[in-house]
């Protein structure tokens, strides 16, 4: 990328805050997250990280929830999902436009939490936030938005597939975190402001006490271009028979290589990255690309390949794999040993098309995640009454003896 596509990234990320009248300074955004990821530092794509901040990133508040679920199909059906009560299991439900206002604040009662999906693409704020984080980390970034009552809770004990700055809007929550491995867990809480980076593969659960909380799950799609995700793509493109090996040529992402669990190779080195934790680390030279103003080469990823080619035979694994192209291998290790002894014009060849379908999927990602609807019209609803149903909750279940605490 050249250094005047990265000014005008910027410059893109600038208007965003004249051009929607959103009240929000892009400049301070742009030093603010800045900050934010210097704060992170070593910790970044490696352990969790908790970062005290005064104030958020962007200022959303439970009066922009309300104006955002009254605004018609602008705010589509699939954007907003409400999960079951606290006692109840099941999953995630969309809630219909047609009086949706009404519903959420009925569900929220009764102790529901909401979710707002992708947000960022009709919402002004949040599509600042997602462009000019995108602009200084240079990988695709999604923005949600988690809305949760007294005494409730989302998900249980789970880990995600991407990295994610967890952004407290309003409120506070209770966060337990651990390394992917599932040790060096700790307990923390986020008030109005704070921030926790949790890197892909983070093990984390959430729950809110006597407080409601509203915060944002930043999301950057790093899983598609880490030495895992590089590692599948080698193997199918050079395990594969000539004619389906060009056939690869016409690929734009790398969405077929995930870090995501899909594939037995995807899987095991997953599981192999806790042994290796470099499995699950960009390449160096995709994460100077952007701040360089470089576009990424084969050349540049292949010393370290080698390198990582030999720590993965290290691990000596003997599990059978099946590559997405249907060729099987009798273990992962004789898969890795065949990359081993490909010719180095060979093995360049693949790197080149690696670094051409990172690029691409880099920037297509990230277009087609901005590529949103129209801004909702906004109209005035009156008093803010979450907060008010989110005190009611507090003092009927103050009143009980055996107050639920509901851990997730």
């Amino acid at each position: 990328m050249s250094a005047w596509r990265r000014v005008i990234s910027w410059l893109q990320a600038a208007a965003l805050g004249v051009s929607f009248g959103i009240g929000l300074d892009t400049n301070v955004l742009r030093t603010e997250i800045s900050t934010l990821l210097k704060s992170t530092g070593s910790n970044f794509e490696h352990h969790y990280h908790v970062i005290r901040r005064a104030e958020p990133l962007v200022p959303i508040g439970l009066t922009d929830v309300e104006q955002w679920m009254a605004s018609g199909k602008a705010v589509k059906m699939d954007d907003v999902e409400l999960f079951p009560r606290p006692d109840q299991k099941g999953q995630p439900r969309t809630v219909p436009v047609a009086g949706r206002l009404a519903k959420v604040r009925s569900a929220f009662g009764n102790g529901q939490a909401l979710v707002i999906n992708s947000l960022h693409r009709w919402c002004p704020k949040g599509m600042a936030l997602a462009t000019e984080l995108k602009a200084q980390v240079g990988l695709p970034v999604d923005v949600y938005m988690y809305l949760t009552p007294p005494y409730s809770k989302s998900y249980g004990l789970h880990a995600d597939v991407m990295d994610a700055f967890m952004v407290q809007l309003v409120g506070s929550k209770h966060w337990t975190a651990c390394e992917r491995d599932g040790s060096n867990c700790t307990d923390t809480t986020l008030v109005k402001g704070d921030v926790l980076y949790l890197p892909m593969g983070s093990q984390h659960k959430a729950w809110t006490t006597d407080e409601l909380s509203a915060h944002l799950t930043v999301n950057i799609e790093r899983q598609f271009y880490v030495w895992g995700s590089i590692a599948q793509a080698l193997a199918d493109r050079l395990a594969s028979i000539s004619e389906a090996g060009r056939g690869l040529d016409t690929l734009r992402n790398m969405q077929p290589y995930g870090m995501e669990g899909e594939t037995d190779l995807a899987r095991l080195l997953e599981q192999s990255a806790l042994r290796l934790p470099k499995i699950m680390v960009q390449p160096s030279a995709v994460a100077v690309r952007f701040e360089q103003s470089k576009t990424l080469s084969g050349a540049a990823l292949a010393e370290e390949w080698q390198s990582v080619l030999s720590d993965i035979l290290s691990l000596q694994l003997r599990q059978p794999v099946v590559l997405l192209n249907g060729r099987r291998f009798q273990t992962a290790d004789a898969l890795f040993k065949m990359l081993e002894a490909t010719s180095e014009a060979d093995t360049q060849s693949a790197l080149d098309w690696v670094a051409r379908t990172i690029e691409s999927g880099i920037r297509d990602q990230h277009e087609a995640a901005m590529r949103g609807s129209k801004m909702p019209k906004l109209k005035d609803q009156g008093p803010e009454q979450l907060g008010a149903l989110a005190a009611a909750r507090v003092s009927t279940l103050d009143k009980n003896i055996k107050r639920p605490r509901t851990e997730i």
